[in-house]
């Protein structure tokens, strides 16, 4: 039903953007609960020469709210336009990586930096690019390229924060990349399909 309801509105944007060809890649639910940290700033599809990435969006993924997020729940945090090679190598240099990338609670790479040195790190660089708080009513919805750079923020509230989500992958991308589909379905579900048959 989530996922009909959303078709309903968003597969005209969809299939302009990936053809009515393009594939259910991920159809899932993402749910964090109170006390979770922030995750670290990540694209969903890397930016890889050669693998067609650079030439235009070949995922689309859409999050949707099912029940209202406000700023204390750890709503999505996108940071607009970073769904270029440029923008991630001046994302991630080699400066500040590692903010990103380690988590571990103690310094076991003897670099001195522990989980919440990263953290401050994270943060401060964070703090310097424009930034959009996805704090959506339930039913409301998300809808931004793969290679967007994003994190679920923190959720500093008493309430678990679930969100519905499904992406899909251009046709002829469909066979070299495994989303979260169960292994019977991948490459076997089109926007046509599905929009014939919800």
């Amino acid at each position: 039903a989530a996922l009909k309801a959303l078709l309903q509105v968003l597969q005209p944007t969809l299939a302009a953007v990936l053809g009515e060809d393009a594939h259910l890649y991920e159809l899932a639910a993402l749910v964090s609960l109170p006390g979770a940290e922030r995750q670290p700033v990540h694209p969903d599809t890397p930016i890889v020469t050669g693998k067609g990435t650079q030439e235009g969006a070949t995922i689309l993924t859409v999050f949707c709210a099912l029940q209202d997020i406000d700023a204390t729940m750890g709503p999505t945090l996108f940071l607009p336009a970073t769904h270029t090679a440029e923008a991630h190598a001046a994302f991630f240099d080699m400066e500040n990586f590692e903010a990103f990338t380690a988590w571990d609670e103690e310094d076991e790479d003897g670099d001195g930096e522990s989980k919440a040195t990263h953290a401050l790190l994270g943060a401060a660089q964070l703090a310097s690019w424009p930034t959009w708080r996805a704090e959506l009513r339930a039913g409301d919805a998300s809808l931004f390229d793969s290679r967007c750079l994003h994190a679920g923020d923190a959720n500093a509230s008493r309430q678990r924060r679930a969100i519905f989500y499904c992406s899909f992958i251009r046709a002829e991308h469909a066979g070299s990349c495994e989303g979260t589909l169960l292994e019977g379905l991948r490459g076997k579900l089109t926007l046509r399909d599905l929009g014939e048959s919800l």
